[in-house]
């Protein structure tokens, strides 16, 4: 078992280089819901850190609980300089109206953030989860729970970071060992830096930055930045301190 890695609050930390996170939005009008439905047409695979990923399967999948519509999408995932072997994500792996929305990769390993962009009881079949791909075999290696990431992956070593918050829902960090998927930490974001580094250009002399608890939901953007580990919220940024 791993053990912990952040700790709550700000104070100084080991020096690490600053890192960003991966945020990608991969054929999201293919098979998201949305008020005028899934756009139609064929699309092209996407290559993101050398990791090629095709939609190659796409099925009508009803409406979400907001009463859009939207498809079941299958995706291909394969290296894209042709070595080792295609997996498959269908349906045990995607549910119906979601899409890949954050992809890292070290070597073989491939890690993935299945979700959407509404409330988790507006999807019929859940979402927003991290699945763990051996891009040598040709398999999938571990599934996160429900709720475990929409805001982003963040890979440290041996340690996955994946932010999860969205509008009145609750904002947490999980921490997972990247090998098997199991969590090691899960911590409740509470802004604490107005703005970070990263968040000023967006920051405005109105907007709110009171650390308003677990109010306000967004939860985005892992990184590591000038020694910490940060993600943004709706109104600043979250910091966490490195054991």
């Amino acid at each position: 078992m791993l053990g912990p890695l952040l700790s709550p609050g700000k104070g100084p930390a080991a020096p690490r280089p600053d890192q960003l996170g991966a945020e990608q939005l991969l054929f999201d009008a293919e098979c998201t819901d949305g008020p005028n439905g899934p756009r139609g047409g064929a699309s092209a695979p996407q290559v993101v850190d050398g990791v090629s990923v095709a939609l190659v399967q796409r099925t009508p999948a009803g409406k979400s609980g907001r009463g859009w519509s939207g498809d079941q999408c299958q995706f291909e995932v394969k290296l894209a300089d042709g070595a080792g072997k295609p997996t498959l994500l269908a349906e045990t792996h995607v549910p119906p109206l979601t899409t890949i929305t954050a992809l890292v990769r070290a070597g073989a390993a491939v890690y993935l953030s299945i979700g959407f962009n509404g409330y988790t009881k507006e999807f019929p079949r859940g979402g927003n989860r991290v699945v763990a791909v051996d891009a040598c075999e040709g398999r999938v290696v571990w599934q996160s729970k429900d709720g475990t990431s929409n805001g982003g992956l963040l890979l440290l070593g041996d340690y996955l970071i994946s932010p999860y918050g969205f509008t009145s829902e609750r904002r947490y960090v999980h921490v997972l060992d990247a090998h098997g998927g199991a969590v090691v930490q899960r911590l409740p974001v509470l802004e604490n830096i107005c703005p970070s580094k990263s968040w000023a250009p967006n920051h405005r002399p109105s907007d709110r930055c009171d650390a308003p608890g677990q109010l306000v939901g967004a939860a985005r953007s892992p990184r590591v930045e000038d020694g910490a580990f940060l993600v943004d919220t709706n109104t600043g940024s979250a910091a966490f301190s490195f054991r």
